[in-house]
């Protein structure tokens, strides 16, 4: 019995230690593995990474924060570079999406262009401006409820002042229909 005993223990740790072995081999070959590919902007050094030919458009730096949106709408990997010498930037992207930039290339030039034909937009109010403007509508409609309030109380001030008091008999005689004073037996 004894010896079963000293069988099944050297067995049980035996098959721990291939565990603990596979274990480590999977981790080791997780770590091996290539890094995912990132999608849409990325660094110049990056879209290098990936191997492929690279292409490049200029666009003025005054649109590239329209050109950003549109360019990963359409899933295309891009890196920016901007040209020191003028106010342009250098969009590179891969070789093979020559077909996907040009669709999202023509979307660009025509946001851009109707940015150029249209009037000029208000500028923005900020969100401080905006809150502050809030919290003075609401301070006037509070001061207005409270000018309200005290009307209604002056109201009813004068009303109580010019009312006589309350006289049960009064009351009575009011409501009976007769002038004269009733008696009590």
């Amino acid at each position: 019995m004894e010896e079963l005993a000293r069988k099944i223990i050297a067995l049980s740790i035996s098959a721990n230690k291939i565990t603990a072995r596979v274990f480590a081999n999977a981790i080791r070959e997780y770590n091996r593995r290539p890094a995912t590919l990132k999608h849409g902007e990325q660094t110049l050094e990056e879209l290098y990474r990936s191997g492929a030919t690279l292409q490049s458009i200029e666009i003025t730096a005054k649109n590239i924060g329209t050109f950003t949106p549109v360019a990963n709408k359409y899933g295309v990997d891009f890196a920016l570079k901007k040209d020191i010498t003028n106010e342009r930037y250098l969009v590179f992207f891969k070789a093979k999406d020559i077909n996907v930039i040009n669709q999202a290339f023509s979307e660009y030039a025509a946001i851009t262009a109707g940015m150029e034909h249209a009037e000029p937009q208000q500028q923005r109010v900020s969100i401080y401006e905006k809150i502050r403007h809030y919290k003075e509508q609401i301070q006037k409609a509070i001061e207005e409820q409270r000018k309200k309030q005290e009307q209604k109380h002056e109201k009813s001030k004068e009303q109580k002042e010019t009312e006589k008091p309350f006289d049960p008999k009064e009351m009575a005689r009011e409501l009976s229909g007769r002038d004269e004073p009733e008696h009590s037996f």
